[in-house]
C-alpha cells in the first residue's frame, strides 16, 4: 500500500480539491489557500472566454516567488493578475504540482504581505479611476517635446512608444503592458510635461 507523507497529502488534497475550485474561487483565495497548505507549483492563468494561456504564478512551500502575466514579470505582472480576477474576473485558473528549485525565485512573498500590498494596490486602482482620461480621447504627441530634453520615467516612456501606434485612449489602456494604474500615472504626467495633445474626442 502506498503511503503519503503528511506534506504529499496537503499536496494531493490541494490539486484535487483545488482543480474543481479554481474556476470558482478569486484567484487571491486560491493563492491563499495554496500557502496555508504549502503549495509547490505552478498556477496557470486562462483567459476566461478563449483559454489562451496568459501566464502562470509560482510557490514554493506556499510562498509566491515568482510570475509573468500578459508580458510583465515581478510583482507587477502578479497583481495585474490578482487584480483582473477580482475586479474584471476576466481570467481563470488551474493549478499543477511541480517540483521547483529555489533558483527560480524573482521575488517572495507571504500571504500576509501579498494581502497587505494588494489592498494598497487596490487603492491606488480606485484612486487612479478619478483621473483616468476619457477612452473615446484621441492623443498626440508634440513634436516639440522631444526637442526639449524633458526627462521622462521609464512608463511614460513606455507610452510615447506606444503612441506611435495608438491615438485613442482606449486602446492605449487595452493594449499596454504595464499596470493600468501606471498608464494613467504616465499620461497624466506626460501631458503636464506638454508631450501630449488631444486631437480628437470621438
Amino acid at each position: 500500500m502506498i503511503k503519503f507523507s503528511h506534506t504529499n497529502k496537503d499536496k494531493c488534497l490541494t490539486f484535487f480539491l483545488g482543480y474543481n475550485r479554481l474556476m470558482s474561487n478569486n484567484l487571491v483565495d486560491v493563492i491563499g489557500e495554496q500557502f496555508d497548505f504549502g503549495f509547490t507549483g505552478r498556477t496557470n492563468v486562462l483567459d476566461r472566454n478563449s483559454n489562451q494561456f496568459l501566464g502562470a504564478i509560482y510557490q514554493i512551500d506556499g510562498v509566491i516567488v515568482k510570475c509573468s502575466f500578459r508580458g510583465l514579470g515581478g510583482k507587477k505582472g502578479f497583481f495585474k493578475a490578482l487584480y483582473e480576477s477580482l475586479v474584471q474576473a476576466k481570467i481563470k485558473y488551474i493549478s499543477e504540482p511541480e517540483i521547483l528549485d529555489e533558483s527560480i525565485a524573482e521575488f517572495r512573498l507571504t500571504k500576509q504581505e501579498m494581502l497587505q500590498e494588494l489592498q494598497v494596490f487596490l487603492r491606488e486602482y480606485r484612486d487612479s479611476q478619478k483621473l483616468k482620461p476619457p477612452g473615446h480621447l484621441k492623443l498626440a504627441i508634440i513634436t516639440e517635446f522631444f526637442l526639449s530634453g524633458t526627462d521622462v520615467t521609464p512608463s511614460e516612456f513606455d507610452l510615447l512608444k506606444m503612441l506611435t501606434e495608438y491615438a485613442k485612449v482606449s486602446d492605449i489602456y487595452t493594449h499596454s503592458e504595464i499596470a493600468e494604474t501606471e498608464v494613467t500615472q504616465g499620461l497624466i504626467g506626460l501631458r503636464k510635461k506638454g508631450a501630449l495633445a488631444v486631437v480628437g474626442d470621438h
